[in-house]
């Protein structure tokens, strides 16, 4: 069972089912863990980072001689550029899927518009005793395709 410390250093929240060592600093000492209760608030949260930062207001002593201001600032940046990093992450997926989705939108070979009428593959004109079929209307130019 995982168990979360707090390490009294660089101010890392993290969780481990061995002797604490710090994942950010590697600090190998006395670290105070979180209550039962704490914990579970954590398992179920979905915004991760509020609590790291609550808890680390909490359990890290700005006076404790094992606190490193150096570590604690580098850990600090460290997790917001990873938290940029991670929206940027979503972002940029999030405009693929919607640059993807646009691809398979049909779009008028005559004026490039998107309004355009599917009328199915049953539609057609009997042309010289030929059956043509277009598919598409463009209800911006009535170009038919």
């Amino acid at each position: 069972m995982f168990i979360f410390y707090v390490c009294p250093k660089c101010g890392k929240l993290f969780a481990t089912d061995e002797s604490p060592v710090c994942m950010f600093c590697g600090f190998n000492g006395p670290c105070p863990s979180l209550t039962p209760s704490e914990q579970e608030e954590i398992e179920r949260a979905h915004d991760k980072w509020k609590w790291d930062k609550i808890y680390r207001e909490k359990y890290v002593d700005h006076s404790s001689p094992f606190f490193d201001q150096e570590t604690f600032d580098k850990r600090e940046e460290y997790e917001q550029n990873y938290r940029r990093e991670i929206e940027e992450e979503k972002k940029e997926s999030i405009r693929r899927a919607e640059e993807e989705k646009r691809k398979y939108i049909p779009r008028c070979p005559t004026c490039g518009s998107p309004h355009v009428f599917n009328r199915g593959n049953g539609a057609g004109k009997t042309v010289y005793g030929l059956m043509v079929h277009k598919q598409y209307v463009c209800n911006n130019c009535g170009y038919e395709w």
